[in-house]
């Protein structure tokens, strides 16, 4: 995040937003009209999730008095961006500007084609379009499942907080907001490329004279995964695979961004941050309409990260392979796509990336080698850990197994989490038990330094800089009058969430 403090980008270049023509999803638009749904959104004034009935309210989270302020971390960059949407986070803070309560706000644009199609909709009594977004209903089916069937293991799963200002065309164009706790240590795409370039190790030596310390550095090189850490997160996201077929439950875009990292569990593998699956946006029930492809070429699809059954052609207009079928063991699929990245440090696999791609960009320019379903004789990842790594056979056999062309060959998720916990035994270096403090240098550690940002209780700058903008269109955001009703309040006196709650999910 650090980098992101820094002045705003001087490449912004905002345009007034036209809704006869910004109709496409956010991705999709041109970047002036990008760039003015970004700066609106970092000077929103924050406002309640609705309806008062969200989890939210029911958790008792961001119910804090009036006297205290919500703000943006920094306004000049958004924490992240996506085909349909924007990721920024809000603090709360009391009248000594210590932070109280945080939350991550997504400002989903995803085009007037998509917001009017009610499958992206909460179905049902109370469904239609303009009531509760599907992403929103979707995450919320698994972390209730979770929660319900396997106490604990919710924290492995993103719980959307609630959802608001619904915006059906007009001069904000088409889109709504929703809530979600933050999870403060990246995802895996991030922690992925911290491995892969290494760090410096600093080694210091005093002469036998007692002379003053030499600090001799060595160039960082890539630094391969503890083994103990893998089957962390495979476990982890095993669990989520097992509730998401008890719920039906496609996921659908299973990669590396889509994986947070939260606080670490005190109770089990506490060297580690503990993983979550997140990004519901194209999750929908496996129906009868969902297992056989009907509209699926519709919905957003990662082709590094498609499964067989998934993958298409860069147009998005005809599968790879047809006659294939949406199962569980899709998501089984994915999840080996992820296991297997993160064996070989590798944020894409360089053989996925051809779709769409220029020859003379391809990664990999031997065709042969690429990860084509078309052809019979390149479906499947010819590499599952990075050379030299020395996993175990069965992690990488099992990550093999997940990665079959044919689902039959695939592990359902209740048998994969049984065999990641049977062959997890005697490989994790007692990282799951251990109680005592972990040095620094433990060969079991990241290369990622665990840093709580914007922790609850820390102090927060109201002097902090805040670049020059453009000044808003008419149709900006800030424009906003906030009545009490507006704003994210109870009455005075109130209590913020205890920190360690907000902090490990319990």
């Amino acid at each position: 995040m650090a980098e992101m403090a820094a002045e705003a980008p001087q490449d912004y270049d905002p345009t007034n937003l036209d809704p006869g023509n910004d109709d496409e999803a956010f991705g999709n638009l041109a970047s002036g009209a990008r760039d003015r749904i970004a700066l609106n959104f970092l000077r929103w004034v924050f406002r309640r999730p609705n309806p008062s009935r969200s989890p939210a309210k029911r958790r008792g989270l961001l119910l804090t008095s009036r006297r205290r302020t919500w703000r943006p971390i920094y306004k000049n960059k958004p924490l992240g961006r996506g085909g349909n949407s924007l990721v920024h986070l809000w603090v709360c803070t009391d009248d000594q500007q210590r932070i109280v309560d945080r939350v991550i706000v997504k400002e989903c644009v995803p085009g007037q084609a998509t917001y009017n199609d009610a499958r992206f909709w909460k179905t049902g009594v109370g469904g239609g379009v303009g009531t509760e977004p599907r992403e929103c209903v979707m995450a919320n089916r698994v972390y209730d499942s979770l929660r319900v069937n396997s106490p604990g293991d919710e924290r492995h799963a993103t719980q959307c907080l609630g959802w608001g200002h619904l915006r059906n065309g007009g001069p904000r164009l088409w889109g709504y907001k929703l809530y979600f706790d933050y999870c403060e240590h990246g995802d895996l795409s991030s922690l992925i490329y911290s491995q892969s370039i290494g760090h410096r190790r600093d080694r210091r030596q005093r002469s036998r004279i007692d002379r003053p310390r030499i600090i001799c550095t060595t160039p960082p090189s890539p630094v391969i995964f503890p083994e103990g850490f893998l089957w962390h997160m495979f476990e982890s996201l095993a669990k989520v695979l097992v509730q998401m077929r008890a719920t039906e439950t496609l996921h659908g875009d299973m990669q590396a961004a889509n994986v947070l990292f939260s606080a670490p569990n005190p109770d089990r593998f506490k060297i580690w941050p503990t993983p979550m699956l997140a990004d519901w946006g194209t999750a929908r029930t496996l129906d009868a309409a969902t297992r056989a492809r009907t509209g699926a070429l519709d919905e957003s699809i990662c082709l590094p990260f498609a499964s067989p059954e998934q993958a298409c052609d860069d147009t998005f207009s005809n599968w790879e392979v047809p006659n294939l079928a949406f199962s569980a063991k899709t998501n089984v699929w994915q999840l080996g796509m992820l296991m297997c990245c993160a064996m070989r440090l590798t944020r894409v696999l360089p053989e996925a990336i051809w779709r769409g791609v220029d020859p003379e960009d391809l990664i990999e320019p031997n065709t042969t080698e690429h990860l084509d379903f078309s052809k019979s004789d390149q479906r499947n990842v010819r590499e599952i850990e990075r050379d030299g790594a020395g996993y175990s056979p069965e992690l990488v056999s099992l990550v093999r197994r997940c990665l079959s062309f044919h689902q039959i060959n695939r592990p359902s998720p209740a048998n994969l989490l049984a065999d990641i916990q049977r062959d997890m035994v005697g490989r994790l270096n007692d990282m799951d038990t251990r109680t005592t403090p972990v040095p620094w240098n433990h060969p079991a550690r990241l290369v990622m330094r665990l840093r709580n940002e914007w922790s609850i209780g820390s102090s927060f700058d109201p002097d902090f800089p805040v670049p020059h903008y453009p000044e808003p269109d008419s149709d900006s955001d800030s424009d906003y009058q906030v009545s009490s009703d507006d704003q994210l309040s109870s009455d005075d006196g109130a209590q913020a969430r205890p920190r360690d709650q907000y902090n490990l999910r319990n």
